[in-house]
């Protein structure tokens, strides 16, 4: 019933209009001059005109935070003041949760477990009247978890559980997105002039991003292409044969989508490069079988909607409030066919250990962004 809750709140609908406007709101107010200077560099001093920050501290911060206040409302704050710091130590080293490593091996992966569940036992052990700005999602489940005698502590866990899967994906999206715009000046003065006609006297216009930004949807489909981990879980009611392998009754079947998004017969002789272009040159791809970047069935990910609102609002706000580029310093990661030439290189990506959604660049491989508000930006986004 939990995820048939989650489907209500993020299908198509009055549930999803509301959740999505009020997600696309919370985006809007953390893609700020001030929540910038949040994550400014230490290495650098803060000036008025510039501010150095990691790109993926950034995105972190505004999607988890957005996804936090707009699913669970701002009381857990108060109670879990390092939320964000105890997911990202969960997420990365969820690999060592999925292939069950003894805990005597893994204290910093269970350790953030229990951070985790200790925020929402807390945050479930207040009154309703304290989290009353709680989402529909939150507070359906939650009844329900309670019909069947479930305590602050069991309903906690599910709802780590569910943060987990709500949070795994939008912040690394738009990571790689911003990525490749920013190691491709042109890319990124193409998507700048797209997605422009979307912010209007600084409020996004979500039907335009939505609708009518051909570039950007290119890219975003190109990123989940080649950054999408996901994989397709399915289990054998009955003894079957697949490509000449026995599959035997109540066995677990795994499907790695992201070998279809670098089939060669589906995508050509570059299917593991970076093209930008791919989806705008050719629209049918992305109604192609061997694209699966939101799983498939009934399984289907309902979040795809507002993901790509989120995502795009982002984008549009931040390109449209700020001039952004690459700080000139950080000199990790791997050269690019389509950067431009740059102190920083082009982040690796992490397929050295098994993920659920989107893959994150190699530790270290930072981008560092020098960021400064744009000229016509006004006074009140400062």
């Amino acid at each position: 019933m939990i995820e048939e809750y989650q489907r209500h709140q993020l299908l198509p609908g009055r549930k999803l209009d509301n959740f999505a406007k009020a997600f696309v709101c919370h985006v809007d107010k953390m893609v700020s001059w001030q929540q910038v200077q949040v994550h400014v560099s230490s290495s650098r001093p803060v000036v008025s005109a510039s501010v150095d920050i990691s790109l993926m501290d950034w995105t972190t911060d505004v999607f988890l935070h957005a996804t936090t206040e707009t699913y669970w409302g701002r009381s857990i704050w108060g109670l879990a003041p390092n939320l964000i710091e105890s997911f990202q130590k969960w997420e990365q080293t969820t690999w060592k949760y999925i292939f069950q490593v003894p805990r005597i091996l893994s204290k910093d992966i269970y350790d953030a477990r229990d951070e985790l569940i200790a925020a929402f036992t807390a945050y479930f052990g207040q009154a309703k009247t304290t989290r009353a700005d709680a989402n529909y999602f939150v507070t359906t489940s939650e009844q329900e978890l309670r019909d069947i005698a479930f305590n602050d502590n069991d309903v906690g866990k599910v709802h780590m559980l569910q943060y987990w899967a709500i949070n795994g994906n939008a912040h690394k999206v738009t990571f790689w997105m911003f990525a490749y715009m920013l190691h491709d000046p042109q890319l990124l003065e193409r998507i700048r002039q797209e997605v422009a006609p979307g912010i209007e006297n600084g409020t996004v216009n979500v039907p335009y991003l939505t609708e009518q930004r051909p570039r950007l949807e290119s890219l975003f489909l190109e990123v989940l292409r080649l950054k999408m981990s996901s994989s397709l879980m399915r289990y054998v009611t009955e003894p079957t044969v697949v490509g000449g392998k026995f599959l035997a009754r109540g066995h677990n079947v795994m499907v790695p989508y992201r070998q279809l998004h670098l089939d060669e017969d589906v995508w050509g002789k570059n299917a593991s490069a970076f093209d930008p272009d791919r989806f705008l040159n050719d629209k049918q791809l992305s109604q192609s079988s061997s694209f699966r970047p939101f799983g498939g069935g009934q399984h289907l990910c309902p979040g795809r909607f507002v993901a790509r609102q989120a995502i795009f609002s982002f984008i549009a706000l931040a390109l449209a409030r700020f001039e952004i580029g690459l700080a000139p310093h950080d000199t990790s990661g791997e050269k690019s066919q389509r950067c431009q030439p740059s102190a920083q290189r082009f982040p690796r990506t992490n397929e050295s250990k098994p993920a659920l959604g989107a893959l994150a660049p190699v530790a270290g491989d930072r981008v560092m962004l020098r960021v400064g508000l744009r000229r016509s930006e006004k006074p009140e986004h400062r």
